[in-house]
């Protein structure tokens, strides 16, 4: 039996940052403008997500799995990309 997928969907206030969570276990951060895809986020224990949610300014993702919060700091995300050579 295939997995019901419920979506979730959070917007930063201030910044306007788009997340979804488009799949039990993955958040998409999306460009407001065009609904590309910038990243995809794993929960890091593979729970199937129940909730997400941005911090106004769009630097906290946070995600709520089965008895698991997980929350990122986008800023911190985006710095080691850069430093990688990769684009947020």
């Amino acid at each position: 039996m295939r997995e019901k997928t419920p979506i979730s969907l959070a917007i930063a206030e201030k910044s306007g940052l788009l997340a979804a969570a488009l799949t039990p276990d993955r958040i998409s951060l999306l460009e407001p403008k065009t609904g590309r895809v910038r990243l995809e986020l794993q929960h890091p224990m593979g729970h199937t997500l129940r909730a997400i949610g941005l911090s106004p300014d769009g630097t906290r993702l946070i995600a709520v799995g089965s008895y698991i919060v997980q929350v990122w700091k986008l800023d911190a995300v985006a710095d080691e990309l850069e430093r990688q050579g990769m684009n947020f």
